[in-house]
């Protein structure tokens, strides 16, 4: 219902100031005030009354006025300054005012340019000499050290190219993309524009081979590569990033740069990207089961491996679970045998301490026959019942015999000593006898 007065019965509930009302909510309120939540407020804003958010102060009418994207003044989004309109959630800008570029919802100054390398990354510099965000300009962006960039990936390098270029392996934009045709001989020099061979970068026109930096003189084939391509069987073959050389053996990746493996023949593959037992070159060093460098040595290393002294060691629970003269040492990982540990020396006959190929220590009581078993008993042991006890020593019975006579001497001279006592105490006069026989 609409109502002329100052106030508004919305269902039951007064509403001051308001014109229209929807149930209990005030819809359109008198001039001088707008709804919020509901309510109409005053719109009158000062120092001391600033406005609510998403709105700004008229310093012409000192009244609150909703922020638009053609405004000019700075809209209040909470803590945010310099915006022009908010974001949805009220504290951050959704736009900015004149001179100030957006970036993670804050409005930063536009920076002062020569060059677009003056700028920060994914701005460029404009005609007026200011850094601006990169989106629908007409010159490159800067993306670090991609080139031709529309504008940048979240990860680096290029994710859109400026008109006539395409992106390359490392995502920058150096490939002139050509509408027109190229004549045998030429390359793609730039956007629809053709240029003589040879090229280190854009392939040469050489019939049906693929890769040309330069073409044979009947033009057909390849008389160079280009800069990230080898000559292999008389074709040019696209390395990948770590290839240095031809990769023919995957047991060795001396040819691939550090950090990388010999897999797939003949393409060298970054260590993270390969499997467990394949060699991980580390500056000139190759460490099994590898996926980080640390300089020379093995930084990381795959599950179920345990990185000791710079080399991938297979994780362990028992000696059983490593190979032959291998011991499950304290680290939980297999090393050779050291005597400290029980060593698996399966399938060498009682042997306790051995290498990949022969026994080194044999179990107590046992001696050595042949490089991979112990089958006799050492000396001093005999076998009984397929083990080697130590023979006992015999007794010394000449020895036993004085041990006896010894004793029995000492006895009888321990019962002659007690029997003279016993003798000289009953032959010994009476005092009360002598005596007696004085008196008389």
């Amino acid at each position: 219902m609409i109502q002329l007065s100052k106030s508004c019965n919305c269902d039951t509930k007064l509403k001051e100031n308001c014109l229209f009302c929807d149930g209990q909510q005030c819809m359109m309120c008198l001039k001088g005030y707008y709804v919020h939540n509901g309510e109409c407020l005053i719109n009158k804003c000062d120092s001391k009354n600033p406005c609510f958010d998403n709105f700004y102060c008229d310093p012409a009418t000192n009244s609150c006025t909703q922020c638009s994207s053609i405004g000019t003044y700075d809209c209040n989004c909470g803590s945010a300054q310099n915006c022009q309109t908010c974001a949805a959630q009220g504290d951050t800008c959704q736009t900015c005012i004149r001179g100030y570029n957006l970036i993670n919802g804050s409005c930063y100054p536009k920076l002062p340019c020569l060059h677009t390398a003056d700028c920060p990354l994914n701005q460029y510099c404009g005609s007026d000499n200011k850094c601006d965000i990169c989106f629908g300009q007409p010159t490159s962006c800067n993306c670090g050290s991609a080139i031709n960039c529309y504008y940048c990936g979240a990860s680096g390098g290029c994710a859109s190219c400026l008109p006539g270029y395409g992106t390359d392996q490392i995502f920058s934009c150096s490939i002139p993309i050509c509408s027109i045709e190229i004549p045998p001989g030429s390359y793609c020099s730039g956007p629809d524009a053709a240029s003589k061979c040879p090229s280190a970068t854009t392939a040469c026109n050489c019939g049906f081979a693929q890769n040309c930096s330069q073409c044979t003189a009947d033009l057909s084939h390849c008389e160079d590569c280009l800069d990230d391509s080898i000559m292999i069987d008389n074709e040019c073959v696209i390395a990948p990033p770590g290839y240095t050389g031809v990769c023919n053996d995957p047991s060795d990746s001396s040819k691939c740069l550090s950090g990388f493996a010999c897999i797939l023949v003949p393409t060298c593959h970054s260590c993270q990207n390969v499997s467990a037992g394949y060699l991980c070159n580390c500056h000139g060093k190759q460490y099994a089961s590898c996926i980080q460098c640390d300089r020379d040595k093995c930084g990381v290393c795959f599950t179920h491996f345990v990185l000791i002294d710079g080399k991938c060691e297979t994780e362990c629970q028992a000696s059983s679970e490593c190979k032959i003269g291998q011991q499950c040492g304290k680290q939980r990982a297999c090393q050779d045998c050291n005597g400290q540990m029980e060593c698996n020396c399966d399938g060498m006959l009682n042997c306790k301490e051995c290498n990949d190929t022969s026994c080194t220590v044999c179990q107590y009581g046992w001696k050595q026959t042949d490089k991979s078993s112990c089958a006799k008993c050492a000396s001093g042991f005999v076998m009984s019942d397929g083990i080697c006890n130590r023979v006992e020593k015999p007794e010394n019975k000449v020895l036993t015999a004085i041990n006896i006579i010894g004793m029995v001497f000492a006895l009888i001279i321990i019962i002659c000593g007690i029997l003279g006592i016993i003798i000289y105490y009953v032959r010994r006069p009476k005092r009360h006898t002598f005596q007696h026989s004085m008196a008389r």
